[in-house]
């Protein structure tokens, strides 16, 4: 049996599936003859199942590196259901627990281990892997390495000296569902990837509608109310760009007898676990969040998404949209936006987070808003046009 062999074997037994997708079977043939991928294909592509089925196939412990809690959880639990052998490890644990996973890790006993980026410089994550044999390493949300990627994060700088630790250098795999050319040419050279299979899928998703109404903020709460109400028990998700405006609506929905989950980066662990889980088993079928929730976050049968404001850029757009409809039945996608928006947005693109400290930076996340067309008020914006720029160079 060929190593690719093996691994549609592993398809059909352990994940049910007869056949992979073309994206999908080109990146695993690629990972079984131990060559590298950077592969950016769209939300709900079935990337996981590029870094799951290998790690099955290949034996030994292989690596998922990834920034969002949430996703490794979630994961983790439906490998475990299959009866695959997965573990994550990461601050969510108490230090009892992540001692406990540490010795299972030493024995080898887990085909597949999810961890974030900064647990790599560990030196007790270090010390429980130094004897095993790692097949791979899995790069999640790659373009957090790259400092012109929309979501930048230091603690991914780090990888590469991870892999070069290694004696015998792991196959490397760096997956996202946005990269621009830049972006995909810092990735690979950040992580030393060599010669790698580039796949770069389209980011169309036909079953999608896209739609875009002029709304006053002090209008949006009220309608917010009606919108879930009109939906029934349909699974659906209110983007806000801002706390304050995410408690506001999340507000309205519960006033207004609407089971609606909150979550944003200021809830405790806990309390973002049970907004979690309550959205995931349908007793809130919405959910009211910033950007902080959803990446990773695989509900199939999410029918519309609502940004209320302008998202800070085309990429953060597409991963906000890019939670509906991922059973391939049609959803609906709204943004709400007036023109307090237009200058939030770039003020926030522009002076905020982490660009505050890096005019470069600022001025470059401030061009790219502009370029997507989002400051310009047409209101026909977005439009499938839209998505040729996570494919090309933008300013």
């Amino acid at each position: 049996m060929t190593s690719f062999e093996q691994a549609k074997e592993v398809l059909k037994r352990c994940f049910g599936h007869d056949r992979f997708r073309p994206e999908q079977e080109r990146a695993i043939r690629a990972i079984m003859g131990k060559r590298d991928v950077l592969a950016v294909m769209s939300t709900g592509a079935g990337k996981s199942l590029i870094y799951q089925v290998p790690a099955v196939a290949l034996g030994g412990t292989s690596i998922v590196v990834s920034p969002l809690v949430s996703l490794m959880s979630d994961q983790v639990g439906k490998l475990l259901d299959l009866g695959l052998h997965p573990a994550f490890l990461n601050n969510t644990l108490s230090l009892r627990a992540q001692e406990k996973v540490r010795n299972r890790i030493k024995s080898g006993e887990f085909q597949i281990l999810y961890v974030a980026p900064e647990r790599l410089s560990n030196p007790a994550f270090l010390s429980a892997i130094e004897n095993l044999a790692i097949p791979f390493v899995a790069v999640d949300e790659a373009h957090c390495i790259s400092e012109w990627g929309h979501d930048f994060r230091s603690d991914y700088r780090e990888i590469s000296a991870f892999i070069e630790r290694f004696d015998q250098r792991p196959t490397v795999v760096a997956l996202t569902a946005t990269a621009t050319p830049r972006v995909r040419k810092d990735i690979a050279k950040s992580l030393g990837l060599q010669n790698p299979l580039e796949i770069v899928s389209s980011f169309d998703r036909a079953n999608l509608s896209l739609s875009v109404v002029h709304m006053p903020h002090d209008e949006r709460g009220s309608w917010c109310v009606r919108t879930a109400r009109s939906r029934g028990s349909e699974c659906g998700i209110f983007y806000c760009v801002t706390i304050s405006e995410t408690e506001r609506i999340h507000d309205a929905l519960k006033r207004a007898g609407v089971p609606a989950a909150l979550y944003h980066g200021k809830l405790s662990n806990d309390a973002k676990k049970a907004a979690q889980k309550a959205f995931m088993s349908g007793r809130a079928p919405v959910m009211v969040a910033t950007s902080a929730f959803g990446m990773g976050i695989d509900k199939p049968d999410v029918r519309y998404v609502v940004c209320c404001g302008m998202p800070l850029s085309i990429e953060s757009y597409y991963q906000q949209i890019g939670r509906a409809g991922r059973d391939g039945e049609p959803a609906d996608t709204i943004m709400l936006w007036d023109e307090q928006d237009l200058q939030t947005a770039l003020f926030m693109a522009e002076a905020g987070g982490e660009g505050q400290n890096d005019p470069q930076r600022s001025r470059q996340k401030g061009a790219r808003l502009r370029h997507a067309g989002f400051l310009q008020g047409r209101r026909h914006l977005p439009t499938r046009s839209h998505f040729a720029l996570l494919r090309r160079e933008t300013p």
